[in-house]
């Protein structure tokens, strides 16, 4: 195990898996705040003596905070899709354009975006799914959008929960948009399989982690069970 030194709770939490027969290798940064990469270099092992990684890495959810917890251990990886969706209607003049004859893609998409946020309910408390990133054209205040552009990211721990979210996407999205008259195009621009990580590794990180802990202190973010103490 390789890691710098500058967290007192990460620092203890080594140090225990070091009396427990783990060969743990500590990096200090330089003045500038940076690792010697020179360093991180002499502490590589070779293939043939390791046998597993764990990673350290700050919670990019607010489960832990709102817990009121110090200390998660992840038990699987997150599978994820991600679709790119075109919708093409007609810009037009916001104003003059009467509402029964838009052909509205901006409104094609938040409503596709309501599935989106159904779909992802429909399989709690795993699942989950969003657009981040979107692209409306004109783009012109008063110019009603003609095309729209969005990807949509959809993420569960069970594959089986991906595909029925990829399914219903794009079922759920054609008829909305033969409903207003508007064409869709879908691509798929990336995903990845959900990962279960593997059990002893799980149990060593919840061992440390658990070491000098109230029990009130740790929670595992268990997918099969949902978050428990």
């Amino acid at each position: 195990i390789t890691l710098t030194t500058e967290h007192k709770a990460v620092l203890d939490t080594m140090r225990q898996l070091e009396l427990e027969g783990y060969n743990v290798t500590y990096l200090d940064p330089e003045p500038n705040g940076l690792v010697d990469l020179k360093k991180l270099e002499n502490a590589k092992l070779k293939k043939n003596e390791w046998a597993a990684y764990v990673e350290l890495h700050i919670e990019q959810g607010p489960i832990l905070e709102a817990e009121n917890k110090d200390i998660g251990v992840v038990t699987h990886g997150q599978g994820l899709s991600w679709t790119q969706i075109t919708v093409t209607g007609k810009d037009s003049h916001t104003g003059s354009t009467p509402m029964p004859m838009r052909r509205n893609a901006g409104l094609g998409m938040a409503r596709i975006l309501e599935k989106v946020e159904e779909i992802a309910l429909s399989h709690a408390p795993h699942a989950v799914g969003a657009a981040g990133h979107i692209d409306v054209y004109p783009n012109s205040r008063n110019v009603i959008p003609g095309k729209v552009i969005f990807t949509v990211d959809m993420r569960s721990p069970e594959l089986s929960v991906i595909a029925d979210m990829e399914n219903r996407l794009m079922s759920e999205s054609k008829n909305i948009c033969e409903n207003l008259g508007l064409e869709v195009e879908f691509e798929k621009v990336g995903g990845f399989d959900p990962v279960k990580f593997d059990e002893q590794c799980v149990s060593a990180v919840r061992d440390a982690g658990m070491n000098g802990l109230d029990e009130g202190q740790a929670l595992t973010f268990d997918v099969e069970d949902g978050p428990k103490g």
